[in-house]
């Protein structure tokens, strides 16, 4: 193509074409027009966003829309862009490709920034900048295997933290309860003991009723029966 024109180009293509090694470097526009991500019975999207391209949002660009970003200050405040761009939340407005489906997706396809000779050059770097090597699968052959084995690490640390918490806060709570045991004699160990053990399963059992209420209803919505079935994010 000659300077000033352009192309209007089917992603569903293969690209032939050599690539531009003569003359001085181009530069080049690319607008890639996507359809809307939809998991309803009656609107199931299969198709995917172009592969082999180079999007250059920043992470916390991706779930909105052409109209987000005409009015940036009205429907692009922080957190809510944060929450929207990783896929958490819409706050009732239309849904664009948010940033952790299409990591995932790059990932699965090996698509540009995510190949295996990018995952050595990344790994041989650190990895991710924000966490310490032994919390990372640095030895890792995919990508998939990367990240999951980083998140296998950090569910692991995180745990022994929790255990340590709860173990703390029980000791500290039995010691205060025998302290005052001891010192004013006001109730027996016995309902003492009771009582601190109630409010743990109270505080605790919430916490898990509500997480695993939301795992199952993630897991039986539309979006997440259209992936375990296969019908979403196919070509």
């Amino acid at each position: 193509l000659n300077q000033g024109y352009g192309a209007l180009l089917n992603q569903q293509i293969l690209h032939r074409g050599t690539g531009h090694r003569g003359g001085p470097a181009r530069v080049l526009f690319i607008l890639t027009f996507a359809p809307r991500p939809r998991y309803g019975i009656n609107q199931l999207e299969t198709r995917m966003i172009g592969h082999s391209g180079s999007y250059s949002l920043k992470w916390n660009q991706w779930g909105h829309t052409f109209r987000d970003f005409g009015k940036p200050k009205m429907r692009m405040p922080e957190p809510l862009t944060t929450l929207r761009s990783l896929g958490f939340f819409s706050f009732g407005q239309q849904w664009g490709w948010d940033f952790i489906t299409v990591a995932l997706m790059r990932i699965a396809n090996e698509d540009t920034g995510f190949t295996l000779e990018d995952l050595s050059d990344f790994t041989k770097k650190g990895g991710l900048k924000m966490l310490p090597d032994h919390l990372q699968a640095l030895d890792a052959k995919t990508w998939e295997s990367f990240y999951f084995g980083t998140c296998t690490k950090l569910k692991t640390l995180l745990l022994q933290y929790y255990k340590l918490a709860v173990a703390g806060v029980v000791g500290f709570y039995l010691f205060i309860n025998l302290f005052v045991l001891i010192m004013f004699r006001k109730r027996g160990f016995g309902h003492i003991f009771i009582r601190g053990t109630t409010r743990l399963l109270l505080t605790h059992g919430l916490v898990l009723f509500f997480g695993f209420l939301l795992m199952e209803r993630t897991k039986f919505s539309q979006w997440g029966r259209n992936i375990k079935t296969g019908k979403a994010f196919q070509n």
